[in-house]
């Protein structure tokens, strides 16, 4: 599934992009960075998202150094992920999966996978980001494949999802190497028609799999 992603300072933005794609998608992902984590800084207050008026569900990517601080009952928040390069990840998994969410760890190109594998057995899902995480806009970075097919032989039932530098060109390559989601962000939201670009991503990966 193509899921749109919003990486925003400002939340009037946040607002005014889910407008435009909610209507043509299952989930949209929201990009949460601190500024100390990632290189790369977004609106913090989480509790805004409660103000949406929309009925999409949403998921949350919290690219922060103390991620429980941001874990709370969020309406419409179905899925949270954190970076694996944060703090008491185990205890943000406990906490995030004692809300009811479905929780996930995202793993940065330059950490090995030794570290994701500390966490692998105890999440619903893992994310590869196939750029440095902060900020949208940044290359693709083609050595996270081969991570994903070593991922894959040792846990081939999980659940797999790819965050950065999708483009039309890039999602056939991850498609290749087997995942089950693949976030899209500046991609859609920079194209002249958010709405096409991403109805053409989301048929290229249907006639993918057909």
């Amino acid at each position: 599934m193509i899921i749109p992603a919003i990486t925003e300072k400002e939340f009037e933005e946040v607002r005014r992009k889910v407008g435009i794609v909610e209507k043509q998608t299952q989930s949209i992902h929201i990009d949460i960075a601190d500024g100390i984590l990632v290189n790369g800084e977004t609106f913090l207050d989480v509790s805004l998202l409660n103000t949406l008026a929309t009925e999409i569900s949403l998921e949350l990517h919290l690219m922060v150094k103390n991620p429980s601080d941001y874990l709370s009952e969020l309406r419409n928040i179905k899925k949270v992920i954190t970076q694996v390069e944060g703090e008491d990840i185990m205890a943000f998994v406990t906490a995030s999966k004692e809300l009811g969410y479905k929780t996930g760890v995202s793993i940065a190109p330059s950490t090995s996978l030794e570290t994701l594998n500390l966490f692998a057995t105890n999440v619903d899902f893992v994310q590869f980001m196939t750029i440095e995480p902060g900020a949208q806009r940044r290359p693709f970075q083609e050595l996270v494949l081969e991570k994903i097919k070593t991922f894959k032989k040792n846990y081939p039932n999980m659940s797999i999802q790819v965050d950065g530098g999708i483009n039309s060109e890039t999602l056939k390559k991850v498609l290749e190497v087997g995942v089950n989601d693949i976030v899209v962000g500046s991609a859609i939201f920079d194209s002249e028609d958010p709405v096409q670009t991403l109805r053409q991503l989301q048929k290229q990966v249907e006639e993918y799999k057909s």
